[in-house]
């Protein structure tokens, strides 16, 4: 049987995917401060064991990581096929779409998160439309990107917190300790650091993409107030929002949601009047 997907199909696939792996190396990293945590409820008795752990977990992070971002580099080239076909009518080319195939294969894409046309844009193809795209793109970047940023911190505080307990009882219990042992002690100590570093420079990522989406969002609103279609002014802006994207992980799906219909009403709202009680 030939199973016929567009490219939003394709684009789907391959964000699940990377969002998956995301999520996967997220949860290494609060199993991590689970063993932390263990560890110094425990008082360090099964340091050596805990410490093996936790160096796996962390492995098992990092290698997720890196199968989110191969993912995700192909859902983004997806996207921005996407864009410019709906946008001006440029349509990919055979080999690409070829290639694009390739590395998605054939699965069924998830739950749309949108029903029927994916922008929300009344425009007929052309800069004016292109524009309004990037513009709406940029939107829902910004604020869940921002909210995604927040949730970051919180997690990098409380590993902060189990980190800094774990020092403490490491400093009052382990004088007597062997070598073995408090090296095990240390280790385990020392990952929790790494991974509280890590959530940090997540949550930068986002906060950085949010300010960055912000700002190509407003500039997408100027050169749509403006009299003429700056083609080649639109198509660099596009470029700079790629760039953006390019440099944090996938959004969560479950911010997504979470903000979807606030967003969808922000977002018609631009056209209209919304009487507020």
């Amino acid at each position: 049987m030939q199973i016929e997907m567009n490219l939003l199909d394709l684009m789907s696939i391959e964000y699940r995917r990377s969002r998956w792996a995301l999520y996967g190396s997220l949860a290494s990293a609060v199993l991590v401060y689970i063993v932390v945590l263990t560890d110094a409820i425990t008082k360090h008795q099964w340091s050596e064991v805990l410490a093996l752990v936790a160096f796996l977990l962390q492995i098992a992070s990092l290698l997720l990581k890196s199968y989110s971002s191969g993912h995700y580099d192909s859902a983004e080239e997806i996207r921005r096929a996407s864009v410019l076909s709906d946008g001006l009518g440029i349509q990919p080319a055979e080999l690409q779409v070829s290639c694009i195939v390739a590395r998605a294969g054939v699965g069924a894409p998830p739950k749309r998160l949108v029903s029927g046309q994916y922008f929300a844009s009344k425009e007929p193809k052309g800069v004016p439309r292109f524009l309004d795209d990037i513009a709406e793109s940029a939107f829902w970047t910004d604020y869940v990107a921002a909210w995604t940023s927040r949730g970051g911190f919180v997690l990098a505080g409380v590993g902060v917190l189990l980190t800094f307990i774990a020092l403490v009882e490491l400093a009052s219990a382990g004088m007597g300790a062997d070598r073995m042992k408090a090296f095990a002690e240390a280790a385990i100590i020392t990952l929790g650091f790494v991974v509280t570093g890590e959530l940090l420079v997540l949550s930068l990522q986002y906060q950085y993409l949010s300010r960055k989406a912000r700002e190509k969002m407003e500039a997408a609103g100027t050169l749509l107030s403006g009299s003429s279609t700056d083609r080649e002014g639109a198509l660099l802006l596009f470029g700079e929002y790629n760039c953006a994207l390019a440099g944090a992980p996938p959004l969560p799906t479950l911010i997504y949601q979470l903000l979807q219909k606030k967003l969808n009403t922000a977002w018609a709202a631009r056209k209209g009047t919304l009487n507020v009680q």
